[in-house]
């Protein structure tokens, strides 16, 4: 064969290869660069500030664990309130409730902090082989609002490679290597330490600083795991989470109060509880049919409605801890539940320290949001 031939293939097949290596770049760059878009939050007008994580500790500055925190003051003494959301990026209705009381509230007395995006980095991938969505949308009176759907990891972009083992470092007690990425397993955190160990630090120093008294975590969890519908604390919480349960089954709503066990280490209601002077920490949970192992399709349905015939099927068969059927565990339902738990947190609270109250109004109420849906109290989207 001529070997100006062979050279003339030779470089075409290596034109298109790159070519085709070229495009694929391309393409994987921009799902890579879209992956790191957040959802978009539009604070009411009660929004005193907003302030950053890194200006409690800046050793989280300029990295992808700095994050903004929306601060509510209402110019009046009183108690202080720290709420997270976002923690685990596969429970939707965290975030989500963060971002509703953003978007409508306004302080009376005290303060309220809420950091929506709590791992802002959880929010930039999946977990792999889940088959999870990158973002699903809320439908609002002004039209469909974006939401991501992220892992409950830190980006392994930023942290990377996972120990075999991993060894939290105040207590010595030993997890699966992946756990050294997830902000639930890593408080109090640590100056010096990996990068989900400085974000809980970060946490811990705005507490710090703050003087917070009430520090919330919203969760979810799979109808399958028996800590669900809950409320978790530490002794110091214990007084305003047993007068909670009180105002809350006053209101028929079921919750079970789990007392966090003084061995169970890395934990946002235990951590937060033994290493900060001032601050009751509660960690909420609430059912969420998406997460679990027995769900079908993963569509934006599932995620909204709650709704997944593999899950009746389930508790039919008694394999939940909590009721299912037809109606599902709407995302509204459980965005509801999440607020009126700290709705009523703050509530005993005040009626433990009448002098030192945190109060808001605009808060949404369990029955509207129930009912008219979290659509209702998101504003629209801009166009």
């Amino acid at each position: 064969m001529d070997s100006g031939i062979f050279s003339r293939r030779n470089l075409i097949c290596s034109v298109c290869a790159f070519a085709l290596l070229g495009a694929l770049y391309a393409g994987c760059s921009e799902i890579f660069i879209s992956s790191r878009k957040q959802f978009p939050i539009y604070p009411s007008s009660g929004l005193t500030k907003t302030v950053r994580l890194s200006d409690y500790f800046d050793g989280v500055r300029g990295t992808a664990a700095d994050c903004e925190v929306y601060l509510y003051d209402s110019g009046r003494p009183g108690a202080s309130v720290l709420i997270l959301g976002g923690t685990h990026n596969d429970e939707p209705s965290g975030h989500v409730a963060a971002v509703t009381l953003i978007e409508n509230i306004r302080a009376t007395s005290g303060r309220i902090f809420i950091a929506p995006r709590a791992n802002a980095s959880g929010m930039t991938h999946n977990t792999p082989l889940e088959g999870f969505l990158d973002r699903y949308s809320v439908d609002t009176p002004g039209g469909p609002r974006w939401f991501k759907f992220g892992s409950r990891y830190t980006n392994p972009v930023y942290q990377w490679p996972d120990p075999d083992i991993f060894v939290h470092y105040q207590s010595g007690q030993r997890m699966a290597g992946e756990e050294s990425r997830n902000l639930n397993r890593c408080w109090p955190g640590r100056p010096n330490g990996t990068f989900t160990e400085k974000m809980a630090y970060a946490y811990m120093e705005l507490m710090r600083k703050e003087k917070i008294d009430i520090a919330a975590d919203f969760h979810e969890a799979p109808l399958e795991y028996f800590l669900i519908n809950a409320i978790c604390y530490p002794e110091k919480s214990s007084k305003v989470a047993m007068g909670a349960e009180f105002n809350l089954s006053m209101e028929d709503l079921e919750y079970t109060m789990e007392a966090s066990p003084e061995n169970l280490h890395g934990f946002f209601h235990r951590e937060v509880g033994d290493y900060s002077e001032t601050t009751m920490p509660f960690l909420m949970e609430t059912p969420n049919p998406s997460q679990g192992r027995f769900h079908g399709k993963m569509t934006n349905d599932l995620i909204v409605t709650g709704k997944d015939s593999n899950y009746i099927k389930a508790g039919k068969l008694g394999r939940l801890f909590v009721d299912m059927d037809e109606n599902g565990w709407p995302l509204s339902l459980r965005v509801a539940r999440q607020i009126k738990s700290i709705q009523e947190i703050m509530n005993a609270y005040n009626e433990l320290h009448p002098d030192h109250t945190v109060t808001a109004e605009g808060i949404p109420s369990y029955t509207d949001l129930v009912e008219k849906g979290v659509g209702a109290f998101l504003h629209a989207p801009e166009k």
